[in-house]
């Protein structure tokens, strides 16, 4: 099980950078242009696709976890880093520049 947990919070890491990516493309395009997305390496619609299947996998698998502590866990900690990039990372930058 521990495993498991650890595997699925990697995953929600992976999918939390990428979909940060995507809502950073526009300053990566000016900042950091050599990064997959801005560069063209990686589309950004399979980049969207990626991040995704791996937020859906993990709920997937969640869903059918025994103890409820980790699915609640897992479904938050997926939730709250879906959430950072488009809406808490901005108010968070608006606060410290305001």
């Amino acid at each position: 099980m521990v495993w498991l947990v650890a595997l699925l919070s990697g995953g929600v890491s992976v999918a939390s950078v990428v979909i940060n990516d995507y809502f950073d493309l526009r300053l990566d395009t000016k900042n950091a242009p050599h990064k997959p997305l801005p560069s063209g390496a990686v589309a950004v619609d399979k980049a969207l696709l990626l991040s995704s299947m791996i937020y859906v996998g993990i709920l997937m698998v969640a869903c059918l976890m025994e103890q409820t502590q980790l699915r609640l866990v897992l479904a938050f900690s997926a939730a709250i880093t879906l959430a950072y990039t488009p809406v808490l990372k901005r108010m968070t930058v608006s606060v410290v520049s305001g």
